[in-house]
């Protein structure tokens, strides 16, 4: 398995929603969802655990054709999820679509270093005091209400990184 980060990951518990892959058996504990919708066992991003999936048979209503083929992603499996979804249907369609935040680490270029600066970008969650860095392509998709990424839960900003100025630890402190 290739190298995930952290941030493209989301740990959350397991109360038996979940079976594992190939053999039906209920899973309870900690998983991992990864960016791409899939969901795996324990906790260790390097070393995941069984895929875990749906067990469709238990469930309290069959799902829909979209429900089961966005990209193999999965919306939300708890039953009250379900529920609030289905009666607030162009919430969660929006949602349901939309990627996380790719983090980014941009490298000054040649071009750059004659500048004596560069321009770096940063996503801020607006529900918590977490700050990312991304790409000029992420942060023109939010700013353009692009329907890539949630852009209503992200405030964005840009500023000039110094690289070959004087006193460029002062410019950048600033």
């Amino acid at each position: 398995m290739a190298y995930i980060p952290k941030s493209q990951i989301k740990k959350v518990q397991i109360n038996g929603e979940l079976v594992i892959k190939g053999t039906n058996v209920p899973y309870k504990g900690d998983a991992m969802v990864f960016s791409n919708g899939k969901t795996y066992a324990g906790n260790d991003r390097i070393n995941p655990g069984s895929e875990l999936v749906t067990n469709f048979s238990e469930a309290n209503k069959n799902p829909s054709v979209e429900e089961i083929e966005i990209s193999g992603k999965y919306f939300s499996f708890v039953r009250d999820n379900r529920i609030y979804n289905q009666q607030n249907e162009k919430i969660a369609s929006f949602l349901r679509n939309r990627k996380l935040l790719p983090s980014a680490k941009p490298t000054p270029t040649h071009l750059n270093y004659q500048q004596g600066y560069f321009r770096r970008y940063f996503a801020k969650r607006i529900n918590n005091d977490s700050y990312q860095e991304i790409d000029k392509f992420t942060f023109d998709h939010i700013r353009d209400k692009k329907n890539l990424y949630d852009y209503n839960l992200y405030e964005i900003g840009t500023l000039l990184w110094y690289i070959t100025e004087p006193d460029v630890h002062k410019k950048n402190s600033k």
